[in-house]
């Protein structure tokens, strides 16, 4: 049951005291028992002799006072007068000299010729009094103690002598319970007086007592059973808490069914011996306690050595290598310990160098991936509480293995250790350096966003501006960094990898060599690999086409612009959805061979019209990928002049989320373009992350509200209150507004009187391929045909829909 050997031996010297303990505790209560209740036997009997003696020596002075009384002339003249004032007078001072609480006077025939009563009530018992009278009559005197109305009287008799006797007077006291205790005062401590009477069936009744009723009452009821099984003492019956002693009184008529029964509280007489008792058991607990503490201090003397052994036995079975440093002996147990702790120091050194091994990278010394894994679950974990940031930025060297074939495996390695050392001198608190695999490091940046991530990543392009020196050799590298946030992109670190390395392949083809990670991006499949396959191909061969959306100048009330829109018909698949093939150009890079291809058709259609004498202006989109390539502007001068369009004709829109990818490249170029007088637009405005302060650094001529807006603008007082501030805005910046999305006449009117500057949307027309436009510029009521578009003016303007709506307008603005 017990397997420890100092349990054992701890119980052991436990159990033996705990014995010893109470066979000494047992002999000194049944001695202290035994010793009490004998000194209450004593007590009992040594009580009832003095209780009787006091009852008899005041008996003896009564009839001593009554004696004399009775003798006296007066008294004894006033009783012989027969006249009972006169009688009842010298009863009254006899009783008042004497202090009795009962006084009677009996005639020679036992009459009562005179009473007085302390409770108002009349003697009943008159054969005792005759009794009392005769032995008087007899003896001269007489004395017993009568239960009078439930109270218990002590009366003495004697005769009235003229010289015989005339009459007889009997004076008594009550035994009530004050009498008794100051009886009970005269008595050692702990002893109780209760008078009890002996009724003719022999039970005993408690009358007065110094006790509580009912504890005397118990009493009572217990020595009668004790008595009648000829017991002497009570203590046994009453559970260990009483003895008691009955005595007859005293009585001169020789019988009395009157008596005392003194009682000893044993629980009184114990009570002197509890404190000595809880001393005895606090001292036999301490004593245990001290021999338990003391069992432990000679068994750990013993076993310790052991036990220290065997739990440093067990902490290296479970990976902690701790020094068994407690022992001191010289002894065979003190060499043990020294070869153990000798096997700890080798286990320890083989393991460390194993699990640095496990979770560095040997050519740099840096962590490796499986260390990086685990500070990346702690970051998890800590963001579930704190929602704290981060961002892991994935470095790729491009020309490593180049290096490396040249070079040779040892400079390569040598390296790969200059550019660690680089890394971490850029690195601060907020940073962790680490390598991943042959070529590629990665930074964990705590506090990382979109944002500041891609200002260290510039940073961190910064250190391979210098060549490094290795071996005698100049080498240049070049890095593409992919950049990963979390809880953003991924919330777990496989995914965070996984991201942070298409972001890395997407670096490759940027200007910058740095791309942020969006899902956008994320789509490499065997489909859509094989369908930018096609790309390229299509836009030699035309199956890439511009369609064109109109746009009404709502103040001049026909088309000023159109929006060139690219639309992609696959010979085999059919119609490309815009949004799938524009997002895997951009992941493939063939987005800038889509926006040359873009600017030549738009300018060369723009050089066309202005031939034909169409005065049209020419929107068209740039991507965020354009917005990184500084020489943009160069090429778009270019085109202009090569196609002789003057620069106002073209206008680029740009979304905000394109611009806000990497702000302070996309700023420097827009505002390039802006320099070289070229129109700039900000599209789909309100759905990005650009805010009022840095709109206003925008060199932007044009806000388009986006249509998510203007869709439901007639039935959404939401959308109307944003298009409404959003042209105020626009307006107040000194830029002009175009909506897109007008599905409806009615929002097109809303947009006509809040001052909306231009409108496009299916409601004018959907994007039509250039034949398509030629004809709808021709016979459209928006067109630019002036006869065609009075002649729809004048119909709207008689249409009565058109007044009942024009007045429903008015109303509501009323």
């Amino acid at each position: 049951m017990f397997k420890s050997f100092q349990t054992k031996l701890v119980i052991l010297f436990a159990l033996l005291f705990i014995f010893v303990q109470a066979l000494i505790y047992s002999s000194v209560y049944f001695a202290t028992k035994n010793n009490l209740e004998n000194q209450a036997d004593a007590q009992l009997i040594y009580s009832s002799t003095v209780f009787n003696q006091a009852m008899k020596t005041k008996i003896d002075s009564w009839l001593s006072e009554a004696d004399i009384y009775s003798t006296d002339y007066g008294f004894r003249s006033a009783v012989t007068t027969d006249d009972p004032a006169t009688i009842m007078s010298a009863l009254e001072n006899l009783s008042s000299r004497v202090g009795a609480s009962r006084a009677m006077i009996f005639s020679t025939d036992y009459d009562v010729l005179a009473e007085i009563t302390d409770d108002g009530k009349k003697a009943a018992q008159k054969a005792i009094f005759q009794k009392l009278i005769d032995t008087a009559d007899d003896e001269g005197e007489s004395y017993s103690f009568i239960k009078i109305s439930g109270n218990v009287y002590q009366f003495t008799i004697v005769p009235v002598l003229a010289p015989i006797p005339v009459a007889w007077v009997a004076i008594g006291d009550k035994l009530d319970q004050q009498a008794l205790i100051e009886l009970k005062e005269t008595l050692p401590d702990g002893i109780d007086i209760t008078l009890i009477e002996k009724e003719k069936d022999g039970n005993l009744t408690s009358l007065q007592t110094t006790l509580e009723k009912q504890i005397a009452a118990d009493i009572t009821d217990q020595y009668a059973l004790v008595e009648s099984r000829g017991e002497i003492d009570l203590h046994e019956a009453l559970d260990d808490h009483y003895m008691a002693l009955r005595s007859e009184l005293p009585s001169s008529i020789g019988e009395n069914p009157i008596s005392i029964l003194l009682s000893y509280s044993l629980d009184a007489a114990y009570s002197p011996y509890k404190p000595l008792a809880y001393i005895l058991l606090t001292l036999a607990v301490l004593g245990l306690v001290s021999l338990i503490i003391g069992s432990m201090t000679v068994a750990k003397t013993v076993s310790k050595p052991l036990e220290l052994l065997a739990r440093a036995a067990h902490l290296i079975q479970i990976g902690r290598y701790e020094k068994v440093t407690a022992i001191k002996q010289k002894d065979e147990i003190g060499q043990l310990a020294d070869h153990f702790n000798q096997m700890i120091i080798g286990i320890q050194d083989r393991e460390e160098k194993i699990l640095y091994q496990a979770e560095h990278d040997l050519d740099t010394g840096l962590p490796n991936r499986n260390n990086v894994d685990k500070y990346l679950q702690i970051l998890l974990n800590n963001q579930v509480d704190t929602g704290q940031m981060f961002s892991v930025l994935q470095i790729s060297i491009d020309s490593f293995d180049e290096v490396r074939n040249t070079l040779g495996y040892d400079t390569a390695r040598e390296l790969l250790k200059k550019i660690g050392i680089r890394l971490l001198q850029k690195a601060n608190s907020n940073n962790f350096v680490a390598r991943l695999s042959t070529a590629n490091f990665c930074v964990v940046f705590e506090g990382g966003n979109s944002i500041n991530s891609f200002s260290l990543a510039r940073e961190i392009m910064a250190v391979f501006v210098d060549p490094f020196m290795v071996r005698n050799f100049t080498i240049d590298t070049n890095v593409s960094i992919g950049i990963a946030c979390s809880p953003e992109h991924a919330q777990t670190a496989d995914l965070l990898f996984q991201r942070a390395g298409i972001a890395t392949l997407h670096a490759k083809d940027d200007i910058n060599r740095i791309c942020l990670y969006d899902k956008k991006i994320d789509a490499y499949d065997a489909d859509r690999l094989s369908l930018m396959g096609d790309f390229r191909k299509s836009l030699e061969e035309g199956d890439v086409k511009f369609y064109y959306q109109p746009k009404v100048n709502l103040k001049l009330g026909y088309i000023t612009h159109v929006e060139a829109l690219v639309r992609w018909i696959h010979p085999e698949r059919g119609f490309i959805p815009p949004d799938d093939f524009i997002t895997m150009a951009e992941q493939t890079g063939h987005i800038h061979h889509l926006t040359l291809w873009g600017l030549d058709t738009a300018i060369a259609q723009c050089r066309d019209w202005i031939a034909e004498n169409i005065d049209l202006k020419m929107a068209i989109n740039l991507s965020a990928r354009d917005l990184s390539n500084r020489k943009l502007p160069e090429i778009i001068i270019k085109l202009l002049e090569k196609y002789g369009v003057p620069r106002t004709r073209l206008v680029l829109e740009v979304t905000e989320n394109a611009i806000m990818q990497d702000p302070e490249l996309a700023l420097g170029v827009l505002n390039d373009l802006y320099q070289h007088g070229l129109l700039l637009s900000i599209d789909d405005y309100g759905t990005g992350y650009s805010s009022m302060s840095y709109l206003k650094k925008l060199p932007v001529k044009e806000l388009k509200i986006d249509k998510s807006f203007v869709m439901d603008l007639a039935n959404n007082k939401e959308d109307e209150i944003i298009v409404r501030s959003t042209i105020d805005l626009g307006h107040n910046l000194g830029l002009k507004v175009t909506a897109e999305g007008v599905e409806d006449e009615e929002s097109m009117e809303i947009l006509r009187q809040l001052g909306c500057d231009l409108a496009q949307g299916f409601f004018i027309s959907k994007p039509l391929p250039i034949a398509d436009l030629y004809e709808f510029l021709e016979n459209s009521p928006y067109g630019l045909n002036e006869e065609k578009r009075s002649i729809h003016k004048a119909k709207k303007a008689d249409s009565p829909g058109a007044m009942i709506k024009s007045i429903e307008r008015r109303l509501s603005k009323n």
